[in-house]
């Protein structure tokens, strides 16, 4: 069966920005709000909100996640070959990860699922990108009830659903020894911001995750680290959160004189990241 490799701006599906009238400085449109949000603001519609606002800086901004993308490739590299007949990502976004993975890996369908219309970074790729909700496991049910995946990716997206159910959603979308590679967040993530501001997600531990994988999967590897960003001003370490879209934490959160304080005088200006990594097989 042959097999595709490709980049992301040479694939069929995502816009060429230099060919594009529709771009401007290199920057596809705004995605487009998915309309099946209900009008409340909960978290995924503050979510929606927030990635809608940091579309154009979020690459630039994501450190952290940019690093996790490159880890969590170098994990499948390293223990498991790279050829998966259908690929399915959880949370895409505009592409980041998407792009790297077309540079690595061979398969034959690669789908790309995020709760943000960004369909317009897909459009001149072979990538299918599918605008609905994780959560949606009735959707999901319905679109790969013929076609499982032989590999579940995802990157910094978890953490913004429940994750014990969406983890134990995940087998009945993956062929038996189908692989799931994921990045996500452990407990002392952004640590900074919820002793300050008083918000924060709901993480897992090392041994929660285990607990919810080990019923279903083989665990090949399974590990956390923490990551330090240092900023030069207060201001400068909310700036980033905003740019990444994690301002989603709370919805019209404000930020006071005294939180700018209390992040210099307490904290040095440093938020902490703390990635998990996990790949799994499903026996």
């Amino acid at each position: 069966m042959a097999s595709k490799k490709s980049s992301l701006l040479e694939s069929k599906n995502i816009k060429n920005p230099a060919k594009s009238p529709k771009l401007k400085d290199n920057i596809p449109p705004k995605p487009k709000e998915n309309p099946t949000l209900k009008p409340n603001l909960t978290l995924k519609q503050n979510l929606t909100r927030s990635f809608l606002a940091a579309s154009s800086t979020y690459n630039q901004n994501a450190l952290i996640q940019d690093k996790m993308q490159s880890t969590l490739l170098e994990l499948l590299k390293t223990h498991l070959p790279l050829y998966y007949e259908n690929v399915l990502e959880l949370g895409c976004g505009s592409g980041m990860l998407t792009k790297k993975a077309l540079g690595i890996l061979e398969y034959k369908i690669y789908r790309a699922l995020d709760i943000v219309d960004f369909s317009d970074y897909f459009r001149e790729s072979e990538v299918e990108f599918i605008c609905a909700d994780m959560e949606d496991f009735s959707l999901l049910k319905m679109l790969f009830s013929c076609q499982k995946n032989h590999l579940i990716l995802s990157n910094a997206a978890l953490q913004w659903g429940n994750q014990k159910e969406i983890l134990e959603f995940l087998p009945y979308i993956t062929y038996q020894g189908g692989v799931l590679a994921l990045g996500v967040f452990g407990l002392e993530n952004l640590k900074e911001i919820r002793l300050l501001c008083g918000c924060g997600l709901d993480y897992l531990t090392l041994e929660e995750y285990q607990k919810i994988l080990a019923p279903q999967w083989e665990i090949l590897t399974l590990f956390e680290r923490q990551e330090k960003l240092h900023f030069n001003t207060p201001l400068e370490a909310f700036w980033h959160l905003k740019q990444s879209g994690v301002n989603a934490l709370k919805p019209n959160f404000k930020i006071t004189k005294q939180i700018l304080s209390a992040l210099q005088k307490d904290f040095n200006n440093t938020l902490t990241y703390n990635p998990l990594y996990i790949l799994a097989q499903k026996k």
